[in-house]
């Protein structure tokens, strides 16, 4: 366990520990990611989740200590075997090493616990709207020592009001962010001390992988120059982060503005739309995840589909509806043809899927407030992805308030500095959001 110096930040006090399965996996036990999985190693979810502390002890989460938060764990970590391993790569001939799997021998997931010099409701306002709260999700990148990486970081940041931030850092090689939530939305109920019917996953056991017909490229993705043991995207542009919320009465004008007289479009179509107006390329990505049953028998997974549009005029002075129908047509998902790209026996080249193109991914219908402590829901969640590429990516998900039309949405964005400057001006003129 390791200490951080002197009280400097306003976070400060880290320490570092581990935490693995209750029980033992085996040294035979291993993890075959499917080829989707592979086009995504080089992004990272990060994500932060607020409870509201009480002084007065009326807030349930004041009351929890490192060990009733960090306990539930090795049950959880029972069921997501492969949260707790560590990459290995298949022997192969040849440059880049041999296709990577996560040998389950039970290293653990990384915890961190820091503290804060501030109230939650001081830090949300001293951050203000357009900054995403990096400081309170961990970091974990994968390399360049694959035996050594932990693929999941929970960091536990206390705040003077005994209110309490729940950092995720998820390497997105495990599954989408669906499966993330899932992850957290599990520890909260243990944490409250369901018992819950927890099924260990699938562990894919090595078998020969047939041939399949494979394109040369896919829209959707970007071929990288190999990274080899370390998995990061390596990037041309200096990027920034920053999030907002569109409150209810924002959004609700936001949708009347984009609605034509034949349909209504989503949030999430049209919060895409008024940013593909101001950023304004020709082409963009839409991602979403799948959160159906029939499509969740593993429970780490990368279900997401990939489509593509180009606009053949030009965007700026596009109306929005045009942009929203755009949006919500039916196009082909290209998730499987992308997956094709991946060689079966090395698990290369290496690719960009966020920010490939401008990338707008719909998280909507992800149960983010479903991570509840002893009754308490947290009072904000945020995401956002690392790795994502010089085209940028928008996430869009349901603020609190339920998730729904009356809730607003929080979207967070990942853009070169330039854009992200126009962005942030565009909205503030045109639509007041800032």
């Amino acid at each position: 366990m390791v200490s951080s110096d002197a009280q400097t930040q306003p976070i400060y006090g880290h320490k570092l520990s581990t935490v693995g399965p209750g029980t033992v996996t085996g040294e035979t036990a291993v993890y075959d990611f499917t080829d989707t999985d592979l086009l995504m190693k080089l992004h990272y979810l990060r994500g932060v989740y607020y409870f509201k502390g009480g002084d007065d002890g009326s807030s349930p989460v004041s009351g929890l200590d490192t060990a009733a938060l960090k306990g539930p764990t090795f049950p959880l970590l029972d069921t997501y075997t492969s949260a707790s391993g560590r990459i290995r790569r298949r022997t192969s001939e040849g440059s880049g090493g041999g296709r990577p799997y996560v040998k389950c021998n039970d290293c653990g997931a990384r915890v961190v616990e820091a503290k804060c010099d501030r109230t939650v409701e001081e830090w949300v306002k001293d951050n203000g709207p357009w900054l995403h709260h990096a400081e309170l999700a961990p970091v974990n990148v994968v390399g360049p020592e694959l035996h050594f990486s932990p693929l999941v970081f929970i960091q536990l940041t206390r705040f003077k009001c005994g209110g309490l931030a729940v950092g995720l850092g998820w390497s997105h090689i495990l599954g989408d962010a669906f499966c993330a939530a899932n992850f957290v939305n599990k520890w909260g109920r243990l944490v409250s001390g369901e018992k819950l019917p927890l099924e260990p996953q699938h562990l894919i056991q090595p078998k020969p992988k047939p041939e399949k017909s494979r394109k040369t490229s896919v829209d959707s993705v970007k071929e990288v120059s190999p990274v080899e043991d370390c998995w990061v995207v390596p990037m041309e542009s200096k990027m920034e982060t920053f999030s907002f919320q569109i409150t209810p009465p924002k959004l609700n004008h936001l949708l009347s503005e984009v609605k034509q007289s034949h349909r209504c479009y989503s949030a999430f179509e049209a919060i895409s739309a008024v940013i593909w107006q101001c950023l304004a390329p020709k082409k963009i990505t839409i991602c979403k995840t799948d959160t159906s049953s029939s499509n969740r028998y593993r429970l780490m997974s990368n279900n997401q589909t990939l489509s593509t549009i180009e606009a053949d005029f030009p965007v700026a002075e596009a109306k929005l509806p045009k942009l929203a129908e755009l949006i919500a047509g039916e196009t082909a998902d290209e998730s499987e043809a992308a997956g094709g790209l991946v060689n079966a026996e090395s698990g290369l080249p290496d690719f960009v899927v966020y920010g490939a193109n401008l990338t707008f991914v719909d998280l909507g219908g992800i149960e983010f407030y479903g991570f509840e402590m002893k009754g308490q829901k947290p009072v904000a969640v945020n995401y956002s992805i690392d790795g994502v590429g010089d085209g940028g990516a928008v996430l869009v998900l349901p603020a609190g308030g339920g998730g729904g039309r009356d809730g607003g949405r929080v979207v967070t964005a990942t853009l070169p500095v330039e854009q992200a400057v126009r962005l942030r001006r565009e909205l503030e003129r045109e639509w007041g959001i800032a």
